[in-house]
């Protein structure tokens, strides 16, 4: 019932202008009175504006004419970021106008019997019937397209704001042609489809340093100060007996009638763990701030020096490598971009996953939605392997806590809650 009312608000919005809704109106207000006095203001009134619906209607009895269309994409975009792209017309048709389709996401049942805060201060009529939820949903997920444009040119420019990650898919177009008195729409959809990826929204990040120390970090540090097969330039010294030729500086050597070696400094490679958390969480908006503060990690520890392993339970475990020896992050925050909630009991596949990666992990930055028995175990599970790790629980409601590396972000203020990673890094 609610998609049926909703398909059926756009069907109105779509064949009747401002104008129109406006004229029917107040046809209708005129009717009240003249049903019983046959000749008054009212009744001439009336008159007036049914013949005016007339007019209009026979106006919108022209044929349609067609055209062939096609979409100038990017490659994707960033949710909340508006999203400029190019409709290409064959022959510009300057009497219509032109909306373009998509593909508008529904609700599950599971969506729309989650209860949030405000609910609570709903009657019961509201929250047994799920409208005002339903309707919540839609607002916040509504892709924002570019009102009717005039088909003036053959190339329009058109954009979209799309509030949630995800693939948007752009259906056909619609034709509209106003009728002479500007109150209804005669309309024509042309076939089409086009799919854009739209990446997690970013959040600013503080300056901040990944946890030192831990087995794998003492090891970096021993080892950054030895010699071998780095790209920064150490020293030259005498060749030894086994020194590889390439190695060998011939302009010195040719100089000094001795042989020299060049020797390079060891580079130090961390590699850093950020670890998703899907379980279903209380509030979709927590989940929804987790994947965005994934993403923004992931941007932030990307470096040439820097290898980052995205971990989380889909549809199975994934693990994305970005960064030094794993060339661009755009796998991973596709993945981002596509990743849902899932039930993952006791983290077994998490767990099955994650556990031969860590003696290979720098540091690690666990992210959740929930705190329980299953985040403490993975707590206790870091610790046991030496690891610098750091706690990110994102809860509308986030529990209190005496972990010292534990922080709790809100979704509402998740830039300011996270200022703490600058004093627990």
């Amino acid at each position: 019932q609610y998609l049926r009312s909703h398909r059926w608000g756009r069907l109105w919005r779509n064949r009747f202008t401002p104008q129109g809704g406006l004229w029917l109106a107040l046809t209708l207000l005129c009717a009240m009175p003249s049903l019983n006095l046959r000749v008054n203001m009212a009744y001439q009134l009336l008159c007036f504006f049914l013949a005016s619906i007339v007019v209009a209607s026979l106006g919108t009895l022209r044929s349609m004419p067609t055209t062939n269309f096609r979409r100038v994409l990017p490659s994707h975009g960033v949710a909340g970021v508006p999203l400029e792209y190019h409709l290409l017309i064959d022959k510009p048709l300057s009497s219509l106008q032109a909306i373009d389709l998509h593909e508008e996401a529904m609700p599950s049942l599971e969506e729309l019997k989650r209860l949030e805060p405000e609910d609570r201060s709903m009657n019961v009529f509201d929250r047994a019937t799920g409208y005002r939820r339903f309707r919540r949903w839609m607002e916040r997920n509504r892709v924002e397209l570019s009102a009717p444009l005039s088909l003036e040119h053959s190339s329009l420019e058109c954009s979209l704001i799309s509030p949630r990650r995800g693939l948007v898919v752009l259906k056909g177009i619609q034709l509209l042609r106003p009728d002479p008195l500007g109150l209804f729409r005669r309309s024509r959809i042309i076939n089409g489809h086009d799919e854009i990826l739209i990446l997690p929204s970013m959040i600013d990040l503080p300056p901040f340093q990944m946890p030192s120390g831990g087995r794998n970090g003492r090891d970096l540090e021993s080892v950054s100060s030895q010699t071998g097969e780095g790209q920064e330039f150490h020293l030259l010294r005498d060749y030894r007996r086994g020194d590889p030729l390439k190695h060998i500086h011939w302009k010195s050597s040719a100089r000094t009638g001795k042989l020299h070696v060049k020797e390079h400094l060891h580079e130090r490679s961390f590699s850093y763990g950020i670890v998703l958390d899907t379980s279903p969480a209380p509030q979709n908006e927590d989940f929804e701030c987790a994947v965005s503060i994934a993403a923004s990690l992931l941007q932030r520890l990307s470096t040439p020096l820097c290898h980052v392993d995205l971990v989380f339970v889909g549809e199975q475990f994934h693990n994305i490598g970005a960064g030094r020896g794993s060339g661009a992050i755009f796998p991973a925050l596709r993945s981002l971009a596509l990743c849902q909630e899932k039930e993952d009991p006791e983290g077994q596949e998490l767990r099955k996953g994650l556990l031969p990666l860590l003696p290979e992990l720098t540091a690690l930055i666990y992210i959740a939605t929930s705190w329980g028995g299953d985040q403490e175990r993975w707590v206790r599970e870091f610790e046991s392997h030496d690891l610098p790790h750091i706690i990110l629980n994102v809860s509308s409601y986030p529990n209190e806590t005496s972990h010292p590396r534990r922080i709790g972000v809100r979704p509402d203020k998740a830039k300011q809650d996270l200022l703490a990673l600058a004093r627990v890094s």
